[in-house]
């Protein structure tokens, strides 16, 4: 569930890090395996974490139940009302973990990639502001603007940022060079990525930089998932809903030399697999389909 709860016995560290579906069943698996399962009194619990047991189903008369006009109105209460006075029907482990806000990270990552030199910055798709927030307090005497098409999270973003374009980053008119273009993560949210480059490029003054953060297309988990005829579409993400492009490392860097760039570094983002990620990649390896990096 991506909320966080104030119940301490219902929350729970991961045993590893899931990052599609079926990466979150395999942990959730885990988690069932490694924790005894512990019931509570809906009174002891956080009630926007309710998982019914199969006890409890069992017990359950579905039919009469489907008629019920409070099953709409409040489902809650009809559980409730189904189960015998003080039965257990919330387990301990229904969230398991924190989710994070995906919208305000900071990125201390590609704001430690900022030269200090830079005196005029561009932050393209700036969400929240939270790059901006942790420039404000990295250093000081320059000129940051933000892109960003949501206007609810630019009205957030203003409070870091000197200044603000509420539109889409193809339909700006920059009036003014920059040293530096930060761009965590939007590339493959634009339909032609390759002509954007290509305009960041041209944005950039003499000696300027670059950074540019994205989701690998060739990862394990999504190289596997295709193995096993499955592409399900998630809200954040390698796979999130909103990518319209995909990119590996050989095509990224393509595009990066193509619109006139040349690379000083590249790094990858090494999040360990679960378990049954790394048998499939030692499986693959072995192989010779593919190579650890």
């Amino acid at each position: 569930m991506y909320n966080e709860t104030d119940s301490s016995c219902q929350s729970a560290g991961l045993p590893a890090v899931y990052l599609n579906l079926s990466t979150y069943f395999e942990v959730a698996d885990m988690m069932t395996k490694q924790n005894k399962i512990k019931l509570a009194t809906l009174s002891d619990s956080d009630t926007s974490c309710v998982l019914l047991t199969r006890e409890v189903l069992k017990s359950m008369d579905i039919k009469s139940l489907t008629h019920r006009q409070d099953r709409i109105e409040n489902p809650l209460a009809l559980i409730c009302s189904a189960c015998e006075k003080g039965q257990s029907v919330v387990d301990h482990g229904a969230l398991i973990h924190s989710f994070g806000n995906y919208y305000s990270g900071k990125r201390e990552d590609l704001a430690k990639l900022v030269p200090e030199s830079a005196k005029f910055i561009l932050d393209v798709g700036c969400a929240n502001g939270g790059f901006g927030e942790v420039m404000r307090k990295k250093a000081v005497g320059f000129h940051l603007t933000g892109v960003d098409m949501n206007p609810v999270m630019a009205e957030h973003a203003a409070l870091h940022y000197d200044t603000i374009f509420c539109e889409k980053i193809e339909n700006v008119d920059f009036d003014m060079l920059f040293d530096h273009i930060n761009c965590g993560d939007i590339i493959e949210h634009l339909y032609n990525p390759w002509k954007m480059l290509e305009l960041f490029h041209s944005l950039l003054k003499k000696g300027g930089t670059f950074v540019t953060s994205l989701p690998n297309a060739g990862h394990w988990t999504i190289v596997r998932d295709l193995a096993n005829g499955e592409f399900v579409y998630l809200p954040v993400g390698l796979l999130c809903v909103t990518h319209i492009r995909w990119f590996m490392e050989n095509s990224i860097k393509k595009a990066l030399t193509d619109a006139g760039f040349t690379i000083d570094s590249f790094e990858r983002e090494q999040i360990p697999p679960t378990p049954q990620g790394l048998d499939f990649i030692n499986y693959m390896c072995k192989s010779g389909k593919c190579s650890r990096e």
